[in-house]
């Protein structure tokens, strides 16, 4: 069964360049990742800190892997420094 994920995160305003370009090196690695079906960086139009991520996996273990690949952990390691929220929500598609 596929698994979909909606990631919001918001950053300092200052740290937004420097986010950008982290965000895009993930997306680079994710899709390397097997079981990756989408994997798209969004960004809000009026605030350029404010980011989403979708994501579809083939399988709740793909997913997993993901969430414990080295490119991820690295990303963890600087939530604090970068990031004023971080909200994860594993979706079901009703339409």
């Amino acid at each position: 069964m596929t698994v979909e994920i909606l990631a919001r995160l918001k950053t300092k305003p200052e740290y937004a360049q420097t986010v950008h370009e982290l965000l895009l090196s993930v997306v680079n690695e994710t899709h390397k990742e097997e079981g990756c079906k989408e994997y798209q960086l969004h960004v809000d139009v009026e605030h350029s800190h404010h980011f989403v991520m979708v994501e579809k996996w083939r399988s709740q273990s793909d997913h997993d892997k993901h969430s414990h690949s080295a490119h991820i952990e690295e990303l963890k390691s600087v939530m604090n420094k970068y990031f004023t929220e971080f909200s994860l929500f594993n979706m079901t598609r009703l339409s």
